[in-house]
């Protein structure tokens, strides 16, 4: 049995079927963390009584791509140009290789550190090891018995870059929330099938409901 309700909610009020529930008006529906990828970003793994949200292949795969200049100027442009002497052209591509490589480094970082749910302790963390002798906020670590539920929100996002080209798509979120409706981001990415297949997972694990909300439009 599926664990999602939708929720409909407006400018005035908020609607949840014909349940009354004490912590849903508390909750925001807007996005946690504005902006996300339009690529299915991160991936849910289980084993025994962990589970471990974490980086997608397709993920990595793109932190990736901006290392592949680098290699070609190291391994190909770098020679030619030391056996001319060419000792300004070395300079120049050297920091250039450097920018690419900062900005895959950068990706590596942005796209997330993995969040770990362990059933067996009782905790989740952002990373795979809980910090029991920190006293660290929600969104870095906590007690799974405090998570109330999960909640989807959509976000439509619109990008442009110099040349003056523009895309735009839909991004995911999955948060949690708690019982004073505080929200914690733990995935967000633009597969909203996989996303809420993973919130459905995420759920049973944790024994919670999932809220799905959208905005009525006039």
């Amino acid at each position: 049995m599926s664990r999602i309700r939708h929720i409909n909610i407006n400018n005035v009020e908020l609607r949840k079927g014909s349940e009354a529930d004490p912590v849903a008006p508390k909750v925001k529906w807007d996005p946690v963390k504005p902006g996300g990828s339009n690529f299915k970003a991160q991936t849910m793994k289980s084993k025994h009584s962990v589970l471990r949200i974490q980086k997608s292949w397709q993920s990595m795969l793109f932190s990736l791509l901006f290392l592949i200049p680098p290699v070609i100027i190291l391994f190909v442009v770098m020679p030619e140009l030391r056996a001319s002497g060419d000792t300004q052209g070395m300079l120049m591509l050297s920091l250039f290789s450097l920018a690419f490589a900062g900005v895959s480094l950068a990706l590596w970082f942005l796209l997330g550190r993995p969040v770990t749910f362990d059933r067996a302790e009782g905790v989740y963390c952002r990373g795979k090891t809980y910090q029991r002798s920190a006293s660290l906020p929600r969104k870095k670590q906590g007690r799974l018995s405090d998570i109330y539920a999960l909640q989807i929100v959509s976000e439509f996002v619109r990008s442009s870059s110099s040349n003056g080209s523009s895309s735009s798509y839909h991004s995911y979120e999955l948060n949690l929330v708690f019982e004073d409706g505080e929200r914690v981001n733990v995935m967000d990415h633009g597969n909203a099938r996989a996303l809420e297949a993973s919130a459905e997972q995420l759920a049973e694990f944790l024994d919670v409901h999932v809220w799905r909300g959208y905005v009525e439009r006039a």
